[in-house]
This record gives C-alpha cells, structure tokens and sequence, in this order.
C-alpha cells in the first residue's frame, strides 16, 4: 500500500486496500483514493478495519452509496465502538460512507446525477462516476468474502426495515434471516448494484435497507446493529452472545412499485408493513381545487415494503412498494432458520 500525509497521523492516505499489510488485533483507519477533482484534489474513501488475532472471513459493511441514506453511517460507527479487534475472528471492513460527492452535496446521485448503484462495477477509462466505480469495487471490494450493503428509502419515501437477499441461496438466506428485519425480499442481484457485482465474484452479499433517508432513526439503527452482531456470531467471527426473542420476517417472493396514472396531490392510506387485500383502496388524489380525481387500488393482496410520503405527485409517481407474500415452504432456506431468534440489541 501506497501512503501519503493526512492532517491526522494515525489515518494514513493509501491507493489499495490489502488487509494483510495491516496489523492484527488493531482497528485500523484508512483513507483509499479513488479520483480528482479539477485542481487534482483527491476524493477518498474512509475505511476502518477491525483486524482480529485469528484468521477468518473479511466481511464488508458499507454505507451511503446513495449520498442521502444516512442510517448506515451511525450503524458502522456503533459497529466499530462496540467491537474489540481482539475478539474478532477474521476482519470486519466498514466504509461508513461510498458516495463522498454525493454526501457532501446532500444529494443521492454522484456530482453529475448518476446513480452509482446503477453502474457497477464501473469502467477503468470511463467517464468520473464510471472510473469512480471502477476503483471502488477494484481497490476495495476484492479483499471481502462477504457484503453487507446498507441503504434506506429516498427522498420522499419512507421504508420498513427490510433486506433484499436471493433466498434460494442458504448462505444468503442465512445472511438476510440473521438481521431479523421487517420483511425480507427474494431479490436475486442479476443487476448492475454493488450487491449485484460482488455477488456475480463469488462473495454472498445483502443488502440492508434502513428506514427513511437523510435522518438517523436510533430504533433502526440498533436494530441493524443487533443483526449484523447477530451475523458476525453465526460466522463464528465474534463469540456467541444472549438472544432476545422477535417475530420472525415476513418474506416476500418479489415486489413491485405501483405508479399514478394522473397528477395531484396524494395521499396514501396503508401504513409501512400493513398487508393489504386486492382490491383495497390504498391512495387517494385530488387536484389544487381539493376535489377527488382518482382513486388506487392494491392490484393483489401484498404487504407495504415502502410507501410514498410526498403529497405532491405528478403521472407516473410512486405510490407504494408492495411485496408479494410467499407461499409456505417457498424459501426453506430461509424458513429454517425462522425458529433462532436476533442477538440483543
């Protein structure tokens, strides 16, 4: 690894992220670079390992790939407070924030508008968001055995606590089931989002969606924090902790965003995690003059993963994210590992 200077001695400044150059039973805090801005000022990503005694796997927890989600942020801080690299199995790799640009604008998107989870794993000469993918997944993704990606709604929208996983894989399975969340959707990554790349490497990969964006929600937060705590104990990469007791996910066999067909203004009826019957009256809009113009109804009996919150909404907005529910023995993978309940919080 390459360092340079930094303002503070103790993060060093490196091109590459290799995990056995670092020290054991350290946590370590880096700062990768990845491009440069006009008047050659480097953009970097802030990496802290928590690099055990004892080999294992290296786990990835990443944060704010979209520059407004911020509930992963604090969840990675607590993460690295709480665990002692001398009590670690293996490596934990936390990148509290991918999307630097795009935080630092409060923003979703990178500086030009493009979404980075739309365009992995990048191309090494292409334009600044395609170079900068590029080197994020090729200087700091190869070194991880496992992925968890943590998200959360975007602006206007609010979500449950839900994991998108492949639950036809038992590792995945596993992964998603360990985090206890909400509701938990059969998404197989054949898609161009981080999760999609590192699993299309071999590395079994979540991704985690935590609430609302551009605001910390504490109960959602610990609840992460509980779940990922709970998964690094089943890898045997932390020592067994008490259990608490918590229902078990709802599972989901595949979802879909319904739109408006017209504009107004909208106001949406079901609350997050309600189940709702085809045929039930979920949204109702009105244009300017308060009047009543249209009226949506849930196409199939579902449950609410995500809904809209913003009452302005022009054609083809969206309205709510419904999840089809799984039939019984769809996903046994995942349904085997209903009965173990979450590590504490």
């Amino acid at each position: 690894m390459q360092s340079s200077s930094y303002q503070d001695p103790n993060i060093r400044c490196i091109d590459q992220l290799d995990i056995s150059e670092l020290p054991n039973g350290r946590t370590t805090r880096l700062l990768v670079s990845l491009v440069h801005d006009g008047i050659g000022r480097a953009t970097r990503i802030p990496v802290i390992v928590i690099k055990g005694n004892r080999a294992g796997p290296v786990f990835g927890v990443t944060a704010a790939l979209h520059g407004n989600e911020l509930n992963g942020i604090p969840v990675i801080h607590k993460l690295v407070e709480n665990i002692q690299a001398s009590a670690i199995r293996g490596a934990i790799v936390a990148m509290p924030v991918l999307n630097v640009p795009g935080l630092v604008r409060r923003e979703r998107e990178f500086r030009d508008g493009t979404d980075l989870n739309h365009i992995m794993p990048g191309i090494a000469d292409g334009n600044e968001p395609n170079a900068y993918a590029y080197r994020l997944t090729s200087r700091l993704m190869g070194c991880l055995d496992y992925l968890a990606d943590l998200h959360t709604a975007s602006f206007g929208r609010v979500n449950t606590l839900y994991v998108r996983a492949d639950l036809d894989d038992p590792l995945t399975a596993r992964m998603a089931m360990s985090q206890r969340p909400t509701i938990i959707l059969h998404n197989p990554p054949a898609d161009h989002t981080l999760r999609g790349y590192v699993s299309s490497v071999g590395k079994p990969s979540i991704t985690v969606e935590i609430g609302d964006p551009h605001v910390f929600q504490p109960q959602k937060i610990r609840r992460t924090l509980g779940g990922l705590r709970a998964l690094f104990s089943q890898m045997k990469m932390l020592p067994k902790r008490p259990l608490k007791k918590g229902p078990a996910p709802i599972l989901c066999a595949k979802s879909r965003w319904l739109y408006t067909d017209r504009g107004g203004l909208l106001q949406v009826i079901p609350e997050l995690a309600q189940v709702v019957e085809e045929g039930e009256l979920i949204a109702r809009q009105v244009d300017i003059f308060g009047d009543l113009v249209r009226e949506y109804r849930a196409p199939n009996r579902g449950v609410v993963i995500g809904k809209s919150i913003d009452p302005v909404s022009p054609t083809g907005s969206r309205i709510v994210h419904l999840g089809q529910l799984a039939e019984p023995g769809r996903f046994p993978h995942a349904e085997e590992q209903a009965t173990p309940q979450a590590a504490e919080t």
